[in-house]
């Protein structure tokens, strides 16, 4: 089975201080999404079969407000208002539990931005979790 590598990597920078820190993942499969959603869609199908169980890492972005919901268009695998620009992030490290709690099939994208809507998802698994 082939290793998959994830770096997650983050930093804050105030008046004179610096914050950095980065956590490496290590796993067997990547979920790659990259995917355009016409303003106006309404829960849009994007396939992205994921083992929750499995998630090292994850992020989910895009560059337009979209609501984001998994499994169907009325969110029953979760759902989350995505901000233009702003991340949902998550690694198994993390101080909180995954918002996202059961595995996908698809997700469902409503894009009412006023343009077209870039949407990425990254998702680090491990097969063989520990």
């Amino acid at each position: 089975m082939t290793t998959k590598n994830l770096t997650l990597a983050e930093s804050l920078t105030g008046a004179q201080d610096l914050l950095e820190a980065s956590n490496a993942f290590t796993g067997t499969s990547l979920l790659e999404v990259g995917e355009a959603i016409a303003n106006s869609e309404t829960d849009k199908e994007v396939t992205a079969a994921l083992d929750i169980s499995a998630v090292k890492a994850m992020m989910i972005l895009s560059d337009q407000d979209v609501l984001f919901e998994v499994n169907d268009g009325a969110g029953a695998g979760g759902s989350e208002s995505l901000l233009a620009g702003v991340p949902y992030v998550w690694f198994s490290t993390s101080y909180f539990t995954n918002k996202f709690s059961v595995d996908w099939t698809s997700v469902f994208i409503t894009n009412a931005s006023g343009d077209t809507a870039n949407i990425q998802i990254l998702a680090l698994t491990d097969a063989t979790p520990s």
